[in-house]
């Protein structure tokens, strides 16, 4: 069976490309530029993992894919989370790293390497940092 993603984005482009290539990897993808649709989506579909982008500059509510993904680990906890950015400055990577998000990634970004994330699921190897990909080490996230 082929894992199911989800993709957020408020850039319509950024969501085509990330779901053909995806698709062509052999993923199950569900894509959407708004986070009412995404929240729908997660409500009615188990997904394998949910890639969000920090600002959803669409959603009426002020809502980050920070928030998204938050959500997404309280709730489904199994569910592989990736957040994507243009700038994943050290405070991003700090409020990803407490929310338990597994993967920052920074745009732009080889689509290989999010295959790869996707592909090794939350115990992935870090991918080079060059690529801007920021990846928790397993227990080193807040405890609860």
């Amino acid at each position: 069976m082929n894992r199911s993603i989800l993709i957020v984005d408020d850039e319509a482009s950024i969501v085509f490309a990330l779901s053909e290539y995806l698709r062509a990897a052999g993923f199950e993808v569900v894509a959407t530029t708004d986070l009412e649709v995404a929240l729908a989506c997660l409500a009615a579909t188990p997904f394998d993992a949910v890639i969000a982008d920090f600002r959803l500059h669409a959603a009426a509510d002020s809502r980050s894919g920070l928030d998204l993904l938050a959500e997404v680990r309280r709730d489904h906890p199994r569910t592989l989370t990736v957040l994507t950015s243009a700038s994943a400055d050290v405070d991003l990577q700090m409020r990803a790293g407490a929310a338990g998000i597994a993967h920052l990634l920074e745009k732009p970004f080889p689509l290989a390497d999010l295959a790869l994330v996707l592909k090794a699921g939350e115990c992935a190897a870090p991918v080079p940092s060059q690529y801007g990909v920021w990846t928790p080490r397993p227990g080193s996230g807040p405890t609860h």
